[in-house]
């Protein structure tokens, strides 16, 4: 999503359909929360109305927090920093003719 066009357009399509009850669509955030009666719409429905207007499902249970992603970038930065003290001492090591 890149403009108030899209967050428009994505609430108008639900909005029509029949079952939607609700819709949130977070610009900011990059997602669309619908509310709506499982026994007159599938969530199928919904995935594939979303497709059509050019978006992607994103599946809930498989993003990742932000508390992850910051442990992921600080296991990474541990990682760089022990490469580079090992690279360093190589580098030495060499200098010196093994």
């Amino acid at each position: 999503m890149q403009c108030s066009f899209c967050t428009e357009s994505m609430c108008k399509a639900y909005t029509q359909m029949e079952g939607v009850l609700t819709v949130g669509v977070s610009l900011a955030h990059e997602e669309a929360l619908i509310k709506y009666n499982p026994a007159k719409i599938q969530e199928i429905e919904l995935h594939d109305t979303l497709q059509n207007l050019g978006y992607r499902v994103r599946d809930a249970n498989k993003l990742r927090s932000i508390g992850q992603e910051k442990e992921e970038l600080r296991q990474s930065i541990y990682h760089l920093l022990a490469a580079s003290i090992i690279t360093f001492y190589v580098l030495i090591w060499m200098k010196n003719g093994f």
